[in-house]
């Protein structure tokens, strides 16, 4: 069999669908939409990321561009008004700039005093018939064992 005709399972794509992709994600900033626009599937674009450092790269920046229209879309209604859905969207996409974050510190005081004293185990009497609260050092004294 000729080599030149082999036949790849899934979506026939031409050449150009990584300029298509980009120029789409770019606009949108959403990986499953642009590569639907381009006619691969969100694999091939991962796939390609993974292995094209350029197209990687290429993906970075059009990615770094959204985040910038995100950006300026903020600086302008900042004038007009707040939006809520474009700050979730900024949230999402930029959350080192855009997320909020709460920092909480919390300081404990207190002025009364938490006695510490013998703990009381259950031990064994002389008879094995009952069982008796007692403290380690009695239980000493009465069998010579040492308890931790």
């Amino acid at each position: 069999m000729n080599d030149s005709h082999v036949i790849k399972k899934g979506r026939k794509r031409s050449d150009d669908w990584q300029a298509r992709y980009l120029a789409d994600y770019e606009r949108n900033g959403n990986v499953m939409n642009a590569a639907r626009m381009a006619n691969v599937s969100p694999t091939t674009v991962y796939k390609h990321m993974r292995e094209n450092p350029v197209f990687n790269e290429q993906c970075e920046v059009a990615y770094g561009i959204f985040c910038a229209s995100i950006e300026r879309e903020i600086k302008r209604r900042a004038f007009a008004g707040s939006d809520m859905l474009l700050m979730a969207m900024a949230n999402r996409h930029m959350p080192n700039e855009y997320r909020q974050n709460q920092k909480i510190e919390q300081t404990i005081t207190h002025d009364y005093v938490v006695e510490i004293g013998t703990p009381r185990v259950p031990a064994i009497t002389a008879t094995a018939d009952t069982i008796q609260d007692v403290t380690p050092q009695r239980v000493y004294e009465a069998t010579g064992d040492v308890l931790e």
